[in-house]
């Protein structure tokens, strides 16, 4: 990797004014900003926005500049600490330092000066002395400098702890003939560069001196007078290290400026993006020479993408045009090597990743007849040995695809249905090209190509296949779509579902399931216990609601419990007293001693006798669908009891058309047989008075037989 450094040989000013000095306030303060803990500070309401009051200094530029930055910070790990100064207009700004310093420690008596001999970022923490910010304190030329000045500091990441000390700005009288800044090189050959720097006051025009890294001044190749900031070296050797020397020539009996070194390396073709080797793509490869690479001689290239960012890389770029289909197959000869393609320098990612072992890597997605640019390299730890490459030209033209989206093709409100899978087709390439779900085939044209229909649940792997060239077959995607389940019946509190106590658990108890169409049901406070949570995305897991009773001598168990089929899961309980949309919670209960459910005992100093509660049961985190029994039972409660629970009336008898039921408590089923004991009707009535409608029986006798808290007893009743 090419090294800059910058140093100061001669410095001539010549100063008006005077030179001031404005202390920051808010210091010294925890880098934290006293927040308690360890973590990253950027982009929080914990970055630190010191700021200092500056009056009688002007517009900078002219007659006074901002000289100088002092900060002195104590901190665990420079690497994190960024650095920004922010001019009273709220705008301008310059980042002083951001990054630098790695594992070191503190800024101890660190000054930022745009004269400096060492940037920042190859200086080393503890980071004593001058040092030249990442962005030119020359930024602020042509601010107003009165007002209030912001120092912005933030620290990058978690497990650091520091205290920012102090800080200071001073302006001083503008130089009479600034020196260059800013200087860069671009290698546009491996013999030649670009160096450019900045125009910073009066310069007029440039001299400069060039050679070989080392020389004595006035014993290199003087270049002529530059009218504008920039030069082009030539005659250069790949991999030599240069200096030049560059002054500003202000004229008019200012002087010159001082003359400012920069030192760079002319990097070999292939080293950079920038400065990429020529590669051919061929019509065969079997019949061309491939590109020979030496990984053991090879430059490190640097971070080359997303999928190596360490920057250890041993390799090469190259530069190719994509061949008309917009396809091409790499043939890797030897070890596996890493890949990258760019659309451009610096540019979008096409291809990030790996080219396997002695196997051809077919890459799609190429811009048609576009320069491409290519990084082929091994990381430093693998064996550095000799490999070759070649590019071949795909021929086939693969479809271009918009959107593939999957569309329900009719639900049913069990849960049951189709879906297809819609494809958006906006070039259909060489018309070879079908896709292909694994059991038939579709035509692709231009338009939207329907795929389908498939049956809910089902997962299917869509490829694009080419009749005439496998190179041109990429596999599209899997799809699974599953139509949703209505709501149960008991999804809101307003629906639940009427518990029968018992004298034990299994006496009533009612299977239940979380299943995937409950919802949240809205209904408040929270319950405040295993992992209840209303937001969760998937849609799984809403609760469901029950009620009970509870008997006149204020004892009742409610409970919940695996089902007995064994499809359980971790559920949690909680009781409510009120009414639906007005609760309140009596209790949460979780694990309470009932493995993966939950319990609740209400008792006759809770004062709920003969009141009617609530019960809300879900699946633990509301991620999930269970299977459950619920129970509500009492050892007081007996057979007699049983039995009087089970009461009812029924009117008229005989009935021409409508039979009324009343009982106490929930009538669960009705069920007529004629008198031959054949079933003639049957209704659930789920409340506690029902109208059966007997108008479409034959006249005669019937028998009747009515459940209501799981006790059935049967009548005989004569429709006329």
């Amino acid at each position: 990797m090419r090294k800059i450094t910058f140093s100061i040989l001669l410095v001539m000013m010549c100063f008006i004014g005077f030179s001031q000095t404005f202390t920051g306030g808010g210091t010294p303060i925890d880098t934290q900003n006293n927040n308690g803990n360890t973590d990253a500070t950027c982009g929080t309401g914990d970055e630190l926005n010191l700021t200092v009051d500056v009056t009688g200094i002007g517009v900078l530029g002219t007659t006074n500049i901002l000289d100088q930055v002092d900060i002195d910070i104590t901190h665990t790990w420079s690497g994190d600490v960024n650095v920004t100064l922010i001019a009273p207009d709220g705008t301008t700004s310059a980042n002083l330092t951001s990054g630098n310093g790695g594992s070191g420690d503190d800024y101890t008596g660190t000054q930022f000066r745009d004269d400096a001999a060492t940037a920042i970022t190859a200086g080393t923490a503890p980071f004593t002395g001058a040092f030249q910010p990442e962005e030119a304190l020359g930024t602020f030329n042509g601010v107003d400098a009165d007002g209030t000045w912001t120092l912005n500091f933030c620290d990058s990441a978690n497990g650091d702890t520091g205290t920012f000390n102090s800080w200071s700005i001073t302006f001083a009288a503008a130089p009479s003939c600034n020196n260059p800044s800013g200087i860069s090189d671009n290698p546009t050959s491996s013999t030649e560069t670009t160096i450019t720097w900045l125009a910073g006051g009066s310069e007029t025009d440039w001299t400069y001196e060039w050679g070989a890294t080392g020389f004595t001044p006035g014993a290199g190749t003087t270049g002529m007078a530059m009218t504008t900031p920039s030069t082009d070296l030539t005659g250069l050797m790949a991999g030599t290290t240069y200096d030049i020397y560059v002054t500003a020539n202000c004229g008019g009996g200012d002087g010159d400026s001082g003359a400012v070194l920069y030192t760079w390396t002319q990097p070999a073709e292939g080293e950079s993006c920038s400065l990429p080797l020529s590669a051919t793509v061929e019509t065969d490869c079997s019949m061309a020479t491939p590109f020979m690479i030496d990984f053991s001689t090879a430059p490190n290239i640097g971070g080359t993408g997303s999928c190596d960012p360490s920057g250890d890389n041993r390799g090469y770029w190259y530069e190719f045009t994509a061949p008309a289909s917009g396809s091409i197959i790499i043939s890797n000869s030897g070890a596996t090597n890493e890949i990258v393609i760019l659309d451009a320098c610096g540019g979008t990612e096409i291809v990030c990743g790996t080219l396997p072992d002695a196997t051809d890597t077919t890459i799609l997605g190429l811009t048609p007849n576009a320069v491409h640019y290519m990084a082929i390299w091994k990381d430093s730890f693998q064996t550095l040995t000799n490999d070759s490459f070649c590019i071949e030209a795909v021929s086939c033209i693969p479809p271009t695809l918009d959107t593939a989206t999957i569309n329900d093709a009719g639900c049913n409100p069990d849960g049951s249905g189709t879906f297809t899978i819609d494809i958006v087709v906006t070039d259909a390439g060489d018309g070879n090209s079908v896709f292909d779900d694994g059991t038939t085939t579709y035509p692709v044209v231009v338009g939207t190509v329907v795929l389908g229909p498939y049956m809910t649940g089902a997962s299917i792997d869509v490829d694009l296949d080419n009749t005439a060239d496998d190179n041109c077959d990429f596999a599209l995607g899997n799809f699974t779509f599953t139509c949703p389940l209505p709501p149960p019946a008991n999804d809101l509190c307003s629906g639940a579902i009427a518990l029968t106590p018992g004298a034990v658990f299994t006496d009533n108890p009612i299977t239940g399931q979380t299943n995937d169409g409950a919802t949240d049901s809205g209904e408040m406070p929270l319950p405040g216990c295993a992992t209840y949570d209303p937001t969760d995305a998937s849609g799984r897991g809403g609760d469901v609601w029950y009620s009970v009773t509870v008997p006149s001598d204020g004892n009742l168990t409610i409970e919940t419990d695996s089902d007995p089929t064994g499809a359980g899961g971790d559920g949690g309980m909680a009781v409510y007293t009120g009414t639906c949309g007005s609760l309140a919670l009596f209790e949460c209960s979780d694990d309470d001693g009932n493995g993966l459910y939950g319990q609740v005992i209400i008792e006759p100093a809770d004062g709920l006798a003969d009141e009617t509660v609530y019960v809300r049961v879900w699946e633990f985190g509301g991620d999930a669908v269970i299977n459950f029994q619920v129970s509500a039972f009492s050892a007081t409660l007996d057979i007699e009891d049983a039995d009087n629970q089970a009461a009812f009336t029924y009117y008229p008898n005989p009935v021409k058309n409508v039979l009324t039921l009343n009982a106490q408590n929930t009538i669960e089923n009705v069920t007529i047989y004629n008198m031959l004991g054949q079933e003639v009707l049957r209704a659930n009535p789920n409340s506690v008075d029902s109208d059966i409608d007997m108008s479409s029986l034959a006249n005669g006798s019937y028998f009747v037989k009515v459940t209501i808290a799981n006790v059935t007893k049967t009548i005989r009743v004569i429709k006329q």
